[in-house]
Parts: C-alpha cells; sequence; structure tokens
C-alpha cells in the first residue's frame, strides 16, 4: 500500500493532511521564507536553495523571491538560471 506522499508523487488523490504531506509543505514554506531575505549573493543562499531542491546543479540560480509547495520534487539543469 502506498502512502499519502507516494500518491502524492505520483500524481495520484492524496490526504493533503498526511504528516509526511504537510511536514513537507512546511519544511518547502519556511525555507522559501529564508530565501525572500537573501539575493544570490548572500552568503547562506547556495545552502539554503540546496535545502529547498537537493541536487541542484552548482552552475544553476534560482534568484529569490521564489516558492514552491516542495522543492525535493524540482530538478534543475546544469547552467539553468531563473528569477
Amino acid at each position: 500500500m502506498k502512502t499519502e506522499y507516494e500518491k502524492m508523487r505520483s500524481g495520484e488523490q492524496y490526504d493533503f493532511s498526511d504528516p509526511q504531506v504537510s511536514g513537507s509543505i512546511t519544511r518547502a514554506q519556511s525555507l522559501c521564507a529564508r530565501l525572500q531575505h537573501m539575493t544570490i549573493s548572500d552568503e547562506y543562499y547556495r545552502e539554503v536553495i540546496s535545502e529547498l531542491i537537493p541536487g541542484m546543479d552548482k552552475t544553476a540560480c534560482v534568484c529569490p523571491p521564489f516558492h514552491c509547495d516542495h522543492g525535493h520534487g524540482i530538478t534543475i539543469g546544469e547552467g539553468t538560471f531563473f528569477g
């Protein structure tokens, strides 16, 4: 049996109030809030954006402000820039 989180990731209907799903959203909201007060040149920018979007290539850049629901499902390729 799939967890609610697995259902969400596979595009199935899921329970939004599931602790794992809501925890993922809360985590992303907190990291996005931190990013709102940064620029790409801030000391901790790369640490925060990498925590929000794991595996993001070091040559990629996401200029704040940035908002997302979870972050860890995002794939950003080498040399990508958006803001």
